[in-house]
């Protein structure tokens, strides 16, 4: 039998994050034929980065980049043109990976094996790790590590506007094996749909009862979560709560009044996410308003008026939750000024339902 010949190999790499300890890392496995684009890309996945700032590489004493970044700073190659096959790297080969100008987070990657493809392995794949990612934006290693100094003393006079900053979901040893594969495979499931049918009103009733009376310990925590969100919107909609057995069948003027079950329903659908960090889009798009200093609670807001609509057509029997175009609306939003973002919204709407 003739001997099968592959026209690409894999490379398996280790990369670690420079002046961290303990030590924040991962093993990936990429084909060389990629560009050196598609590796920073798939190196922002398994670290855990919101691909928010510049980057580059330092391979063999040249540097590469992305077009924008080597025209600005006049040196270095362009990633798009360069695949890993060509630059021949072989086993225990190391080079430089730089993320953020500003923050300098040093990254250095080593060739631990380069070898032929296992054909029922789809790449890349992600094999292990440990810690979770910094907070982007803190500082650099210096930065994190007074930031986690803070987090861990809640006497400290900054402790309650860092958790405010980080969020209720990070926690920095945290690494995600499952996720982060189901991150570079793009298939991570859409339970969207499954969880609104779980959230009735005859079911936020019986929640409301529970939270009303501090009664939340044997709770399942998908209740727990939503018995929180509920206090925390007792003020605006007690009387809603108290008579959601009585208001199952109510239909609310989307015009002109606020539907408190929907409302509650959209929360917490965007907290779960959250929680998840599933689709990362949407942890990429709550880390960027932080950073713009806009509440936790505003955020989700901005995240509920993203999933409204398409909810709202799920709902009616229109279509599918259309997950992609969630994610792309996440993505557009990320870098934008908050009391910008619902003009986009329903602008990306107006255009999608043909209104």
């Amino acid at each position: 039998m003739d001997k099968i010949v592959n026209i690409w190999n894999t490379l398996t790499l280790r990369i670690s994050l420079e002046g961290i300890k303990p030590e924040i890392w991962r093993r990936f496995v990429v084909r060389d034929d990629i560009s050196l684009s598609e590796l920073h890309e798939t190196i922002q996945t398994v670290m855990g980065w919101t691909d928010s700032h510049l980057y580059s590489f330092s391979i063999k004493k040249t540097e590469y980049s992305d077009e924008k970044t080597v025209e600005d700073l006049g040196r270095g190659k362009i990633v798009d043109s360069i695949t890993v096959r060509s630059l021949k790297l072989k086993k225990e080969d190391t080079f430089k990976y730089i993320y953020d100008f500003g923050d300098d987070w040093n990254h250095i990657l080593k060739v631990e094996s380069v070898s032929s493809p296992e054909p029922e392995i789809t790449y890349p794949v992600c094999l292990g790790g440990a810690r979770s990612c910094p907070i982007e934006d803190c500082g650099g290693p210096h930065g994190y590590e007074e930031l986690l100094n803070i987090l861990f003393d809640p006497d400290h006079e900054e402790y309650e506007s860092m958790q405010e900053w980080v969020g209720p979901f990070f926690d920095p040893e945290e690494f995600d094996l499952a996720l982060t594969n189901d991150l570079l495979l793009n298939n991570a499931d859409d339970d969207q749909a499954e969880d609104l049918k779980k959230l009735s009103r005859e079911h936020m009733y019986a929640v409301w009862k529970l939270a009303k009376n501090n009664q939340l310990d044997d709770m399942p925590d998908e209740d727990k979560l939503l018995a929180k969100i509920m206090l925390e919107h007792e003020d605006e909609f007690f009387n809603n709560f108290e008579f959601a057995d009585v208001l199952a069948e109510r239909e609310y003027d989307p015009e002109s009044e606020v539907n408190p079950f929907l409302h509650i329903t959209l929360h917490a659908v965007a907290e779960n996410q959250l929680k998840e960090k599933e689709p990362i889009e949407v942890y990429q798009f709550y880390n960027s308003m932080r950073k713009q200093k806009v509440s936790h609670h505003d955020t989700v807001h901005l995240i509920s008026g993203m999933i409204a609509p398409l909810m709202f057509y799920l709902i009616k029997g229109h279509q599918e939750f259309d997950i992609d175009l969630y994610r792309s609306l996440l993505k557009k939003c990320k870098n934008k000024r908050p009391d910008k973002i619902l003009d986009i919204i329903d602008r990306e709407f107006e255009s999608y339902f043909g209104e």
